[in-house]
């Protein structure tokens, strides 16, 4: 039986563990850094999850949407839904529409938002006249960035 020398063995081991080195380095580089694909980082999010994200990121600060005390979730919703509602360009489907459409800024003054976040009533009544508002990604961002560092941003995208 022949055996191969030890130069070659070390040598081979060596060479083994160099590349176990850098495929590990590799995978920890990749698992730190945020590969975001921009279509899916800027794309629309319901007005229920932008509120979600909204009362999260300002909890602490003085924009805080808790409101009265043994407020409910859906009332905290609302309240940062509203807000978001009053600030920015949002897309609603009018019953029994499916088409997504923008909602004219004249509306906005009538409205309110219920049901947590997914629906806008009339302000008078309980009638439902929007449903599924979305928004832009991007904005909630913008408004996000400018209510917790008060930096002034771009005007939002209409």
């Amino acid at each position: 039986m022949i055996w191969p020398d030890a130069k070659w063995i070390g040598q081979g081991l060596v060479a083994l563990g160099s590349a176990t080195l850098v495929v590990s380095l590799l995978m920890w580089l990749c698992s730190r850094c945020q590969f975001r694909v921009p279509w899916l980082r800027y794309g629309t999010i319901s007005l229920k999850d932008a509120a979600i994200k909204l009362h999260e990121e300002l909890r602490g600060t003085d924009k805080f949407f808790e409101g009265k005390h043994g407020a409910g979730p859906d009332d905290i919703l609302d309240r940062a839904a509203n807000y978001i509602l009053q600030s920015m360009t949002i897309e609603v489907k009018k019953p029994p529409s499916t088409k997504w459409e923008p909602l004219p800024q004249s509306e906005v003054e009538k409205l309110m938002v219920g049901g947590g976040g997914t629906v806008l009533t009339d302000i008078d009544s309980d009638v439902v006249r929007y449903t599924e508002p979305r928004l832009k990604q991007k904005d909630l961002n913008r408004l996000i960035r400018k209510e917790k560092f008060c930096v002034p941003s771009p005007p939002i995208s209409q």
